[in-house]
């Protein structure tokens, strides 16, 4: 004798589960962002030879000329922790020096050894291949209108 769908508990919790999430937004855009986001990274990595996380601090600085790891923190919104971590890994490695701040001896200030440039300018050259495969079929309004609409949703998320 088969058993009725709604005896079946496995059944029940899904129509449960079903009657929970009527009525909320369709979750897909955000899937898409989270697929779309480690693909970057991953493919990245791949293409450009340096983890993204380094590849951001790195550029980060370069950018700055000299910047506080604090600083670099809230930019990039990674954890303080993770960032001196990575610090010290790359200052090892040769890539960048810190030195305390002048006006605050309490703040490293972070810059790039030679070396460190010479990374970020090779780096620079395959991340720009990278940009062109990744938004390869968009038009400058099409990337446009993306980042407009992830700077709102990052807005957003950051007043949450």
């Amino acid at each position: 004798m088969a058993k009725r769908a709604s005896s079946d508990p496995d059944n029940k919790l899904i129509w449960r589960v079903a009657r929970l999430i009527e009525g909320l937004p369709d979750p897909v855009p955000f899937l898409t962002l989270i697929r779309v986001h480690s693909l970057v990274r991953i493919k990245f990595e791949r293409i450009c030879g340096i983890h993204f996380a380094r590849w951001r601090l790195l550029h980060g600085v370069a950018r700055a000329r000299q910047i506080s790891q604090a600083d670099l923190a809230a930019s990039t919104t990674m954890e303080q922790a993770v960032l001196t971590r990575t610090f010290s890994e790359m200052q090892r490695k040769g890539l960048v020096e810190r030195n305390p701040d002048p006006d605050d001896k309490r703040k490293l200030l972070v810059s790039l050894t030679p070396e460190g440039v010479e990374l970020v300018e090779d780096v620079a050259e395959k991340r720009n291949v990278f940009m062109e495969l990744a938004l390869k079929g968009l038009s400058s309004e099409d990337v446009t209108t993306l980042e407009t609409l992830l700077q709102r949703i990052e807005k957003n998320l950051e007043d949450l």
